[in-house]
């Protein structure tokens, strides 16, 4: 069972069909494979549907502590934090008057970008940045001396705007739009 869909009425068990809220939308399947994105407001699944994900079309905030060295071997704490959500614009915006419009390619995509942790456990997409931006992060402080990082005031921009990049590359093609990335 996907993470979300605990938040999915229960009429779905019982009637095939509920009401979802503005910022939900479902990642519908036929079988094991994809079939549409639906919601948010009324749905009904045809016989052969299941839900696949309950998607939150809100944005999203995350952070995690980051644990690293400097390029002169001191060690430093501190925390990374990402805002993103599912991106809205694109070819085929579903409907413009919604709260939360969404592409429902976004939304295929988003579907497919769940993974499993080091303990065989579900990883939704939202949880996969915060990792991702720390291991950048690591990357990124290890190239400068803590006197770099100290003294610079202009570094420390630089690091954050180079982890936003590498991030938005790599997430981009996941449906996934990054709006800021803090140290």
């Amino acid at each position: 069972e996907y993470p979300g869909q605990e938040n999915l009425p229960p009429s779905f068990d019982s009637l095939q069909a509920g009401i979802l809220r503005s910022y939900q939308v479902l990642a519908i399947n036929k079988g094991s494979r994809f079939a549409r994105a639906a919601g948010p407001g009324f749905i009904r699944l045809a016989g052969d549907e299941s839900v696949g994900q309950v998607l939150d079309l809100r944005k999203h905030v995350r952070a995690q502590e980051v644990t690293t060295n400097t390029r002169d071997g001191i060690p430093l704490v501190t925390n990374v934090k990402i805002v993103f959500r599912i991106k809205q614009l694109g070819q085929t915006p579903v409907d413009e008057h919604l709260e939360f419009p969404y592409d429902e390619t976004a939304i295929f995509q988003v579907s497919q970008a769940s993974s499993v942790d080091e303990n065989n456990e579900l990883l939704p997409w939202t949880e996969q940045l915060a990792p991702q931006a720390a291991s950048y992060l690591v990357s990124e402080v290890a190239q400068f001396t803590l006197n770099e990082l100290s003294q610079e005031p202009g570094l420390l921009n630089g690091i954050q705007r180079r982890v936003r990049r590498q991030l938005r590359s790599n997430f981009d093609g996941m449906g996934i739009k990054i709006f800021d990335v803090s140290v």
